[in-house]
């Protein structure tokens, strides 16, 4: 990171917190010896020119991307050629694709202060540039300023061009003045020369040589004025060049955005840029081969523009990978004081054949043998993971990449205890329901452990299980590995008992339990959630937890399976009436995909959950709230509340927020 002190100035009200997390982390590097495999091809990257300034690197999850990318910018970060860098991450919440543009013009803006003076004015003018489209954004945080840093640098140039030729022309008529004055005082000498009537042909001579010195003199003083004129040009046509030849943007894990469109968005509007020369930025992307990425990059005005490296799943890495966990395990064995013969050639060999060319899975496993809160210790645990290799024989395939990962996964999952189970998938669940963009500065682990009355104890002894996948952070933050680890978790039927989704009927079931206590007419009018992990916050925390309690029970209603009866029923007759009021101090919204939840409820039961406005009665009523945006009501009868999307959300394309249904009195 670079020195506060020294750094440029940034206005924080232009680039807001929740624009900069994107880019503030970067991945650990478990498994950087993939570098060294594809250094000679990516040392062949040099573009000249708009031709293959963009380098697209593909490969299966667990091959090491994000590790050669992190490499890559600490490389580019010595040399002083890495301009910004941003790491996707599904898992851990870095995955809006309407922060990727903010983040990196922040970024450049924290290295160069003419830049950062120029958007910050431009922001100042026009504070919605932010939350614009990406296209926009792109154009007006990155194109646009870039463009005109470059002109202000031609100005510069052509400023201390001018003042040069100016000081060298004073200089020159200074040279000429001394001309005149020598040429006086030379032909005053051959004057009197002359006149002594002696050496004639001497001061002859005399005189043309020192004519002919004087404007040797002067000549040069010309060519030395024209050789700076020419010095000074090729300074102003270098400057031409601007801040962004030669550095590079990197974006990693493109397929972890948010939205699939927006990934695509980005190769094109990136490529239409190179192509048009409007930056001279190069640009690295990572990405899983993806469909919908892989056609994009292949399309004839992108191809032609892109240089490409595949890392496939290979036993080609096998050294690569001895080398890693020679490395880990060393550090193991000292720890705990193991003697120098362990592990064995033959353990070597074993763990290497059981990570058959998958970084993460070599990385995962050196993180399950070390765990220093397990009492079975690393011997134990080295011939725990030695015995999937029966397990994991006919497994793999094309189709199924990382079936030998999964085994590892199911094992890790299997020695956890069978009582923790259920409280590590609610609180795996839970991390997914809501980004931190709402946070007002609560860790996530925090928030869900008061959701799920953990205490802190609970909430990190439930964790401590997992740790070869995940870790908690100082900030109280959930921080994956990998993103394959969350994919098995979500994926039933590779995850079989242990899929999140197998605690999600229980988890509906506690968060209606726990509203309707809060709801209960005689809770009064004030929210009371009490608080297992306590803390301290600048907003109201009995609220803030009450909104997480809320986003929570959607957010399950949204997601897995359908919504089983006694859950149905429970909605039917839960008082969103009640919700919406406590919720009317809010000015912040929800996430939510009605759609979504109206595919999980039966038909028969859509009316008294959510539905659209129907009948003009309705329609009438509810007019001044359409005209606002999109909305929906929840529950029947008393329970009603509107669920409101306002129109043109810059920010959150599924942000809604709960409305009291409007009284006959309030509609007219």
């Amino acid at each position: 990171m670079s020195n506060p002190s020294t750094s440029p100035r940034i206005n924080a009200r232009c680039f807001p917190r929740f624009l900069c997390p994107l880019s503030t982390t970067l991945v650990p590097l478990w498994y950087s010896p993939r570098l060294y495999q594809h250094n000679h091809r990516l040392g062949r990257w040099h573009p000249e020119g708009p031709a293959q300034r963009v380098l697209w690197m593909d490969g299966p999850a667990g091959v090491g991307k994000s590790a050669v990318a992190q490499s890559c910018a600490e490389i580019l970060v010595k040399k002083g050629c890495l301009a910004a860098s941003v790491f996707f991450s599904r898992p851990n919440r870095r995955q809006d694709h309407k922060r990727l543009f903010p983040s990196l013009s922040y970024q450049i803006a924290t290295k160069c202060e003419p830049f950062a003076e120029i958007v910050d004015l431009r922001i100042r003018k026009d504070p919605t540039l932010i939350t614009k489209a990406i296209h926009e954004q792109f154009q007006e945080l990155l194109v646009r300023p870039l463009q005109q840093l470059q002109k202000l640098e031609v100005q510069k140039m052509t400023d201390e061009l001018q003042d040069g030729i100016r000081r060298r022309a004073r200089e020159l008529e200074e040279l000429r003045d001394e001309l005149d004055r020598k040429q006086r005082a030379l032909n005053k000498a051959n004057q009197s020369s002359e006149h002594k009537g002696s050496s004639t042909r001497k001061g002859g001579n005399l005189k043309l040589s020192s004519i002919q010195f004087l404007e040797d003199l002067q000549s040069d003083g010309q060519k030395r004025l024209e050789q700076l004129q020419d010095d000074e040009l090729g300074q102003l046509r270098a400057a031409g060049k601007d801040y962004a030849e030669g550095r590079v943007i990197i974006v990693d894990g493109l397929d972890e955005c948010d939205d699939v469109e927006a990934q695509t968005a980005f190769v094109d509007i990136i490529t239409a840029s190179v192509q048009n020369q409007t930056t001279s930025l190069r640009w690295i992307f990572t990405s899983r081969p993806e469909r919908h990425i892989v056609t994009t990059f292949a399309k004839d005005n992108v191809c032609s523009l892109t240089f490409h490296v595949n890392l496939p799943v290979s036993r080609k890495t096998d050294h690569e990978i001895l080398l890693f966990l020679a490395h880990e395990m060393t550090k193991i064995r000292q720890h705990f004081g193991l003697p120098s013969s362990w592990p064995s050639e033959v353990e070597y060999a074993g763990l290497v054949d059981l990570s058959d060319g998958l970084f993460i899975y070599s990385a995962t496993a050196t993180r399950f043998i070390g765990d220093r809160n397990s009492l079975a210790g690393p011997v134990n645990r080295l011939q725990t993971v030695l015995a999937l290799a029966s397990k994991s024989i006919g497994k793999a395939s094309a189709e199924r990449p990382l079936a030998a990962l999964d085994v590892f996964y199911s094992l890790i999952l299997q020695n956890v205890p069978s009582a923790i189970i259920p409280s590590l998938q609610k609180i795996l669940l839970l991390h997914e329901s809501s980004g931190n963009a709402l946070d007002h500065g609560v860790g996530k682990a925090i928030r869900i452990s008061n959701i799920l009355k953990l205490s802190e104890v609970q909430f990190r002894n439930s964790c401590a299980y997992l740790h070869s996948v995940l870790h908690v952070t100082p900030e109280h933050e959930l921080k994956f590995y990998h993103a394959s680890f969350m994919d098995f978790m979500q994926d039933p039927m590779r995850s079989e008992k242990f899929s999140v989704y197998a605690a999600i009927g229980d988890l509906r079931a506690e968060l209606l339990e726990y509203l309707g206590r809060l709801n209960a007419p005689g809770a009064g009018g004030n929210v009371s959630v009490e608080l297992t992990w306590p803390f301290i916050s600048s907003y109201k925390i009995e609220l803030l937890l009450y909104r997480n309690l809320i986003q929570a029970l959607f957010f399950v209603c949204q997601s897995g399976p359908t919504l089983e009866p006694k859950i149905v029923k429970a909605l039917s007759e839960f008082s969103f009436s009640r919700v919406a009021l406590q919720w009317g101090i809010w000015s912040t919204g929800l996430i939510v995909y009605p759609k979504e939840i109206r595919q999980r409820v039966p038909i028969e039961f859509n009316d008294k959950i959510i539905r659209a406005p129907s009948g003009i009665y309705e329609q009438f009523r509810l007019r001044k709230s359409v005209a606002k945006g999109d909305v929906y009501i929840l529950g029947s009868g008393e329970n009603r509340a509107l669920l409101l999307q306002p129109h043109k959300n810059p920010i959150f394309q599924q942000s809604w927020v709960l409305c009291p249904y409007p009284t006959l009195q309030q509609s007219l």
